[in-house]
């Protein structure tokens, strides 16, 4: 219990820290954090829980004791089901177990953990959090040598885990990036508490302290397209998230945006604005007539388009398959830089020739569809190469 202490002060402690540099990143005054349910609702949940979780240790008889890889949750689809499912298991919420069910893939529920570590993060009421830490360290270490397979250690699901289990020789802790880091970013960036870093890039290195070929690989991208698609004259401006109607930097990109949408009127091409997943599409409704929110390897799936931004790593995925990216280099110093080239890039002071330009890339190269090694093996060869 005592260790357990000081893993809840560490976590609370580092997404604290998170948070400072995410709205410190931001010209937005004010944040106000408040409580997320009311108190009788804590104290009903840590009835139910401590009940649950008594049972549970009675209960729980290591049913994923034989298993090698544990997801914290199905984000990595591709991944998970190019792996044998008698290796794996996810451990996750509600959206999880679907998946889970409909691939025939072990499940363990933590739906919990969230709303415990909330109460202490509000509260500071640490012994539903304390708890619920115990029951996940029950059924991760068993006896034999896992992966623990995380998409993020920055965030409260990932920073749980990540600090639970980073000291324990039993489980390997490995984060496997989701996305880009940006130079001149505040943000503390993902696999900065893991033991091995799986990256997109190799570039990726310079941003985790102390990187090196023992404790990290570059497996690319975490997912495959295997389709191969034709081009088809549709643009996606990509938005970059922000904190809403009141953060100037992230209006200021609506503002280029619908420059850029005003350029495309007439000249042949499909314009559609991409929302950032924080931000609320009903808002990006008023701005722009087209909304597109197909996952994205859908949009992949069905043609080679041209995406344009500013900082999103969707440019560079787009750009790996094949895709035109398009890169607008801001007036405002505040939109981090690309730790990435992108097929072209155009000052917004000139974005009145974006159209013109455009058309003669394509005119001067073939636009095809690009195709890496199958992610099951990518995955494998990382998962050898930090087993040494």
């Amino acid at each position: 219990i005592i260790m357990k202490k000081d893993i809840v002060k560490i976590v609370l402690k580092s997404y604290k820290e998170y948070l400072k540099g995410l709205y410190g990143s931001s010209k937005v005054s004010t944040f106000k954090e408040n409580a997320k349910m009311p108190i009788y609702s804590v104290y009903i949940f840590e009835l139910f829980f401590n009940i649950y979780a008594f049972f549970q240790g009675f209960l729980f008889k290591g049913s994923i004791r034989k298993k090698k890889y544990i997801f914290v949750n199905s984000r990595f689809e591709d991944i998970i089901c190019n792996l044998n499912k008698e290796d794996v298991v996810v451990m996750g919420g509600g959206k999880d177990l679907l998946f889970c069910v409909k691939n025939k893939i072990k499940f363990v529920w933590i739906g919990y953990l969230v709303k415990a570590f909330n109460i202490y993060y509000y509260y500071g009421r640490d012994g539903v959090y304390i708890k619920a830490l115990t029951l996940i360290e029950k059924k991760v270490t068993i006896s034999d040598h896992k992966s623990l397979l995380l998409w993020e250690d920055t965030l409260k699901v990932g920073l749980s885990f990540a600090n639970l289990f980073n000291k324990n020789k039993l489980v390997d802790v490995i984060c496997i990036q989701h996305g880009l880091f940006f130079l001149g970013s505040k943000v503390r960036p993902a696999g900065i508490n893991s033991n091995y870093n799986f990256f997109i890039k190799d570039s990726q290195k310079k941003f985790i302290n102390n990187s090196n070929s023992r404790n990290s690989c570059v497996i690319g991208l975490p997912y495959d397209i295997t389709e191969r698609p034709l081009f088809n004259k549709n643009i996606y401006l990509v938005g970059i998230g922000g904190l809403g109607t009141d953060d100037p930097i992230y209006l200021y990109s609506l503002w280029v945006y619908s420059k850029i949408y005003g350029e495309f009127i007439g000249s042949g091409y499909k314009v559609f604005y991409r929302p950032h997943p924080t931000e609320n599409v009903n808002f990006c409704k008023f701005c722009f007539p087209d909304i597109n929110i197909v996952p994205k390897k859908d949009l992949f799936t069905s043609s080679l388009s041209v995406y344009i931004g500013f900082n999103s790593t969707l440019l560079y995925e787009a750009m790996c398959f094949g895709n035109i990216s398009i890169r607008i280099n801001p007036v405002e110093d505040s939109i981090n830089i690309n730790d990435f080239n992108t097929n072209l890039t155009i000052d917004e002071k000139d974005i009145k020739h974006i159209v013109n330009k455009l058309n003669k890339y394509i005119k001067n190269n073939d636009i095809t569809y690009s195709y890496e090694e199958n992610i099951g093996n990518r995955f494998v060869k990382c998962i050898n190469l930090c087993r040494g």
